[in-house]
């Protein structure tokens, strides 16, 4: 799901020079609305660009586009930095832990910059300053480098060619979240510039005719530590390579090479996205660097010069930590005793840290009989609708498995038996899953337990590398027994945060993490609280929430050491609303009640209200309504959405009414 916000400023304003300067939408109020839209649950902004229009470039225009992708630095707020060739720098944003006020600093003692003026609107500081503008790419990198310092990340940024004081300029527009980078480190960069070159103007005119370009060229920019990381001096000298075999690219400068390779036909019909793919290709799959963005900035008086740039990104360390030597950094490492099911020798004998391998035959039957005997159509309102799901259907009737992947990791795996020994077993507690007959099943142990945790393709196989961390618990899930890593017996239930990876990756295909979990002791309650820390103070292994008792929907388990949760198996799905394509068991009504839907509490459990009466709900709601009468089934009905309450005037009896928690 993805939205997008334009803006549009058509009055001029003095500038503080007295001079006439040409109105763009204020980054003031760009960084307000990413601000307020991330506080959306799932929301952030995953593009932007602005422009002027009109005759005289006298109107301006940004344009956000925001997506619903669960991004995971969730609903941090942005700083906006905006630079340009005619010399100026902007900065907007709240003042978290001083960032403004150092990034301020930082301009004047770094690029001499002057102040223009300041002001504040809300919590959002608006800075400008004039400065000797440097070639943007470079100020860029610049830019970015300080961020990094500071533990934000670049999430998106734009180039576009605008009028500043009756002069046309290039500017560019980077937002920067807080993230997860190491405050006081820099992550390997690169930004490459592709320009495609100019062109005769004769043969412009003729759409017949292919010209080379002339003056084109290939850059490269770097960011990283200082000195480089292996990884960054590695990827450049083989991206230089790379340039000469395959753009046919002459150096002339360290950082830069002339090349002959793009083309165009007409004004605007160009290869310049063929080289582009090539690029990404070479380094996303030949050198394993993560590709961030790209932008195109169209240059000339029609738009015929096209430059376009695109940022990488080394997450390697992320991305191939289960791979290691023989003298992993474990002394005892080859002394760990790793299950007989495990299939690949180098894992086996040490030589690798860890290797996902493609689940056979028996256990995909295996996990897809856990995944059906542990299927309850029961609704809760944690379920979010799905897009996919027809307009009468609050949820799937089956989860049907699409291709699974097993772990064989032998750190986690010794993580976790080693916290096993820690706490034998006295009392053998069984979950749903104990009483399964599969080869997948019969391989737990005392005290063990198959449960699901929801989440996306990419997610889930990045987690069978890493583990989970009790650090980020909570960050999709909540924390209704107390921060944990939350998972579920039944499928269902953790379906309910299964998500596709918001793109074409995998295109409505969700995924299921299925952990061997150490239940221990546990400690059973029933009702919301912080029980981990009352659980970890008496002995506890985990807490059990038992909502299928209190509610009659489900059990979650809380485990709050990492070592307790070895995950096991990444499960890609998809949901099936075909009833006639799923088990006979399997295709029931529904029970419970959703987010999506108004309800009504008829008894001591909400349900939701008839499907036509939440239309006219939520109509009502748009409109401002507060008082709606309704009939149905024959009655007719009072709903008071303010005092959230549901009257039969002809008797004046009364039941509780519950807005929905996702509209």
């Amino acid at each position: 799901m993805s939205i997008f916000v334009t803006g549009t400023i058509r009055q001029a304003t003095p500038c503080s020079k007295g001079l006439a300067e040409v109105p763009r939408v204020t980054s003031t109020l760009v960084t307000y609305i990413c601000d307020k839209i991330v506080k959306i649950h799932g929301w952030s902004l995953v593009s932007a660009n602005s422009g002027n229009y009109g005759e005289a470039g006298q109107h301006s225009e940004q344009q956000l586009l925001f997506r619903k992708d669960f991004h995971p630095l969730g609903d941090a707020t942005y700083t906006v930095v905006t630079v340009n060739s005619e010399g100026e720098v902007e900065i907007n944003g709240t003042e978290r832990r001083g960032l403004v006020t150092k990034l301020a600093d930082w301009l004047k003692n770094e690029w001499k910059c002057a102040n223009k003026h300041m002001f504040c609107e809300g919590q959002i500081w608006c800075r400008k300053y004039y400065w000797e503008a440097k070639e943007l790419m470079e100020a860029s990198v610049d830019i970015v480098k300080f961020f990094e310092l500071q533990g934000f990340e670049m999430q998106v940024t734009s180039q576009q060619v605008i009028k500043e004081q009756a002069k046309v300029c290039r500017e560019q527009t980077l937002f920067f979240r807080e993230g997860k980078t190491e405050v006081g480190a820099i992550e390997p960069h690169l930004f490459v510039e592709l320009y495609a070159g100019e062109g005769d103007e004769v043969l412009y005119e003729n759409e017949d005719v292919t010209q080379i370009l002339a003056s084109q060229h290939v850059r490269v920019e770097q960011i990283g530590p200082n000195p480089p990381s292996k990884e960054l001096e590695e990827v450049v000298e083989k991206m230089g390579q790379f340039i000469k075999d395959y753009l046919g690219g002459v150096q002339v400068s360290d950082n830069k090479w002339d090349c002959n390779v793009f083309m165009c036909r007409g004004r605007f019909e160009n290869n310049l996205g063929q080289w582009t793919i090539r690029i990404c290709d070479f380094l996303v799959d030949a050198q394993g660097w993560s590709f961030l963005m790209c932008f195109l900035c169209n240059m000339g008086d029609q738009g015929q010069y096209r430059g376009q740039q695109l940022l990488f990104r080394w997450d390697g360390d992320k991305r191939n930590i289960p791979i290691s030597s023989v003298n992993w950094n474990n002394s005892e490492s080859n002394k760990i005793t790793v299950p007989d099911y495990w299939v690949d020798e180098k894992v086996r004998a040490g030589e690798m840290m860890m290797k996902q391998v493609p689940c056979t035959k028996e256990e995909r039957e295996g996990l897809q009989t856990m995944l059906d005997s542990t299927f309850k159509r029961v609704l809760t309102r944690d379920r979010y609708p799905d897009e996919d799901a027809p307009d009468d259907e609050g949820m799937p009737y089956r989860l049907q498995l699409e291709a699974a992947f097993r772990s064989e990791h032998r750190a986690l795996w010794d993580k976790y038996q080693d916290r096993r020994a820690r706490d034998p077993v006295e009392e053998v507690y069984l979950p749903k899953t104990a009483n399964l007959v599969t080869c997948v099943a019969d391989r737990l142990e005392s005290g063990d337990g198959y449960f699901c945790h929801g989440t996306n393709p990419s997610s889930a196989m990045s987690i069978l590398k890493t583990g989970f961390s009790v650090d980020h618990a909570g960050s999709a899930t909540g924390t209704m027994f107390g921060a944990g890593i939350y998972c579920a017996e039944s499928s269902s239930k953790a379906d309910e945060y299964g998500r596709d990876d918001g793109g074409n990756t995998y295109p409505s295909l969700c995924a299921l993490l299925i952990c061997r979990c150490f239940i221990g002791k546990p400690y059973i309650v029933d009702s919301a609280g912080n029980h981990v820390e009352t659980a970890r103070d008496h002995g506890y292994d985990c807490v059990i929430g038992d909502g299928e008792k209190a509610a009659r929907t489900y059990k979650e388990y809380v485990f709050f050491e990492d070592a307790s949760v070895y995950p096991e198996f990444a499960i890609i799905y998809r949901r099936q609303y075909n009833k006639d394509q799923v088990p006979a068991s399997m295709a029931v009504k529904a029970t419970g009640t959703t987010g999506r839907f108004w309800q009504m509490k008829p008894d001591n459990y909400w349900k939701n209200v008839p499907p036509e009466v939440n239309k006219l709900l939520l109509a009502a709601t748009q409109r401002g309504e507060t008082v709606v009468s309704i009939r149905s089934a024959g009655t007719d009905w009072t709903f008071n959405t303010e005092d959230k309450v549901i009257i039969n005037p002809r008797t004046g009896n009364q039941m509780q009414l519950r807005a929905p928690r996702h509209a």
